[in-house]
């Protein structure tokens, strides 16, 4: 790793970042089991609507910052195995706890 990534700028700005993603997430209510399980049941939608906006917002900035020459776009070949896997794992794991990774450490901190 060079020495500007693993600056101590570079880690108070991860903290920084994940503290503030952290406090949106409590903020939307998003850190609440029972939010999570009501995704799962089709019950409530706040989840969905949540990361829809999220993935709207990033492929814009993502955009933005291509056309400006400060990112490009590396797509990688898809492995259906991998992706089918890690999702049976990941949606299993969430219905058993009704957390994902990071609500859980949201839910943590609330």
């Amino acid at each position: 790793m060079t020495a500007a990534r693993d600056s101590i700028g570079m880690r108070l700005l991860g903290l920084g970042i994940g503290l503030a993603f952290g406090a949106l997430l409590h903020k939307g209510k998003l850190d609440r089991r029972k939010v999570i399980l009501g995704q799962l049941l089709f019950d409530n939608a706040r989840v969905v609507k949540t990361l829809a906006s999220a993935a709207t917002i990033g492929a814009i900035g993502l955009h933005v910052l291509e056309r400006k020459g400060r990112a490009r776009k590396d797509i990688k070949p898809m492995k259906v195995g991998g992706v089918v896997g890690g999702a049976v794992l990941f949606g299993a794991g969430m219905a058993l706890l009704g957390y994902c990774p990071g609500t859980s450490l949201a839910a943590t901190g609330a």
